[in-house]
C-alpha cells in the first residue's frame, strides 16, 4: 500500500526454531498479507522477532489498520471465515497459519483494539540443543 511505513525489530540473540521452513514462511507471508490488506490507505507495519527467555522464538506482525471487532476476534482462525468483501476471496490464511503453528507445537495469538490496529504473535519452541545432550 502506498504510504505504508515499515519497521522491523530484531532482538539478539534469536533462538533457532525447529520445523519446516517452507511452512513457517507461509505463515509469515499470510500474516504480512493480512496486515497490508488491513491498511489499504497506508499505515504502519511492524515486524519484530525475538525470544521468550531463550525457550521460544517470538514473531510479531502488527498493523495500524482498523483492528478486529471483538465480536469476531474468536472466529479469525476458523476455516473460510473472512472479512474481505471481494468475491472469490476465502479466509484460509489465518486458519492454515494456526494449523501450521500448532503442528510445530507453537501458539498463535491475536491482539486487537477496534480502531487501533491488530497484532498477531507467533510463538515457536526453540530447537532442542542437541549438542548439549
Amino acid at each position: 500500500a502506498a504510504g505504508t511505513a515499515r519497521e522491523k525489530k530484531v532482538d539478539e540473540p534469536i533462538p533457532d526454531a525447529q520445523g519446516d521452513p517452507v511452512q513457517i514462511q507461509q505463515v509469515v507471508a499470510h500474516l504480512l498479507e493480512n496486515a497490508i490488506n488491513a491498511m489499504p490507505g497506508g499505515g504502519r507495519l511492524e515486524v519484530s522477532l525475538g525470544s521468550v527467555e531463550g525457550d521460544a522464538l517470538r514473531l510479531r506482525v502488527a498493523d495500524s489498520g482498523p483492528g478486529i471487532p471483538a465480536a469476531i476476534r474468536e472466529r479469525v482462525f476458523d476455516p473460510f471465515f473472512t472479512t474481505k468483501d471481494r468475491s472469490g476471496q476465502v479466509g484460509l490464511g489465518l486458519s492454515v497459519s494456526h494449523s501450521i503453528v500448532e503442528a510445530h507445537h507453537g501458539k498463535i495469538l491475536v491482539e486487537s483494539a477496534e480502531g487501533a490496529g491488530a497484532a498477531v504473535t507467533v510463538l515457536l519452541p526453540a530447537a532442542a540443543q542437541a549438542h548439549l545432550a
